[in-house]
């Protein structure tokens, strides 16, 4: 379903029956090889009035038209179109040499504003919808979303469950349905793993973020490393150090954990672990994984705000030591609430659910350092 703008003329004195519209304003000129109508139409270039603007939503049964002839992806501006019609994407045209790879006749060297405007006024919902996501993306922007969007579905890495949702609704699920299966870790800290199976699931407690300890039996030993289970984006936030001691040797391991929305026995990332195999006894490994930098707001009671970069597992009191060194506030004097709760100082900020531009307020224990905040 494509949601296309739809331009309302100004009011004239004189009105016009729908016949003398269609031929002086939208006088087609031919019809092109994917079966759109190229019109000359006045009211497409006209400025779009903002108080009056709507959109009506149409159905395009096959969407294969809006793609280039040549590479048959999806069109991009400029678009360009041969003598007989054919569609010719910005990024073949170069390449051609002003042929049509359909029939060999010239390609134009003037857009095809038709094409092009009907790209622009296409608006469509992002295709994660249903996995919770709210954007209305533009038709040439829907490759660059689709790349960024938090809401890509994931898929339950427990053996025989089926179940698929975005990252947040997926952690919710495994946490409930298969609670007594992971291994449960905090941020920041090492915890110990004995590997007893190939694939072994680990949770955070605190924001419950999934993990995959990924280990697999090779000619020269086991090779271990992390995955973090959620939307594939090329970038890793989280890190990791995997530790491991045999009989002959202490080996360190310090990589970043790749994403994957979908686990399946093949994952395994270029970086990874060997550790030789010379004992029959189960491998234990000192594990620990570190959560991405954030940024939180921190404002104070005469509203002004301060951006501070944390990570989930430091605590309330490094948080206050950071406003301390920022505003020459005591630590003593602050009180930090979010959410209506006070936060202790000994705390996480993961034991709170505070998450990337949440807001805290501070507040001051003495009424005479108030001026301070």
């Amino acid at each position: 379903m494509f949601c296309f703008k739809r331009v309302r003329k100004p009011a004239v004195a004189k009105q016009r029956t729908d016949r003398q519209a269609i031929t002086e304003d939208q006088k087609p000129t031919h019809q092109t090889a994917a079966g759109v109508y190229n019109f000359s139409s006045k009211a497409a270039m006209e400025t779009i009035d903002s108080a009056r603007d709507d959109s009506v939503s149409l159905m395009i049964s096959n969407p294969k038209m809006l793609d280039c002839c040549n590479c048959f992806k999806p069109l991009t501006i400029p678009v360009f179109q041969c003598d007989n019609g054919h569609i010719i994407c910005s990024t073949c045209n170069p390449e051609l040499r002003n042929k049509c790879p359909q029939c060999t006749l010239d390609i134009s060297s003037k857009h095809c504003k038709a094409i092009e405007n009907l790209l622009l006024s296409i608006g469509m919902p992002c295709p994660n919808t249903k996995y919770g996501c709210g954007e209305k993306i533009s038709y040439l922007g829907n490759s660059k979303h689709g790349e960024e969007c938090i809401h890509k579905p994931c898929h339950c890495p427990y053996l025989g469950c089926y179940f698929v949702g975005s990252s947040d609704s997926l952690t919710n699920h495994f946490n409930h349905k298969h609670g007594v299966s992971q291994i449960n870790f905090s941020y920041g800290y090492f915890f110990v793993v004995s590997l007893m199976s190939n694939d072994i699931v680990l949770q955070e407690q605190n924001d419950l973020t999934l993990f995959i300890l990924k280990s697999s039996t090779m000619a020269l030993g086991k090779a271990v490393n992390i995955c973090c289970v959620g939307p594939n984006f090329p970038k890793s936030e989280y890190s990791y150090d995997i530790f491991a001691r045999t009989e002959k040797c202490k080996l360190k391991l310090q990589s970043f954990a790749a994403n994957v929305n979908r686990f399946v026995s093949t994952t395994f990332s270029s970086n990874f672990l060997m550790i030789p195999s010379d004992s029959s006894e189960p491998l234990k490994l000192q594990i620990c994984i570190n959560p991405p930098m954030m940024q939180i707001f921190i404002k104070g009671s005469n509203g002004k705000t301060i951006i501070v970069n944390v990570k989930s597992s430091d605590t309330v009191l490094n948080v206050k030591l950071e406003i301390h060194y920022r505003q020459n506030i005591p630590v003593q004097h602050q009180l930090l609430i979010c959410e209506g709760r006070r936060l202790e100082d000994d705390m996480t900020l993961g034991h709170y659910n505070i998450k990337a531009e949440s807001t805290l307020h501070l507040s001051l224990r003495n009424s005479h350092m108030c001026h301070a905040s």
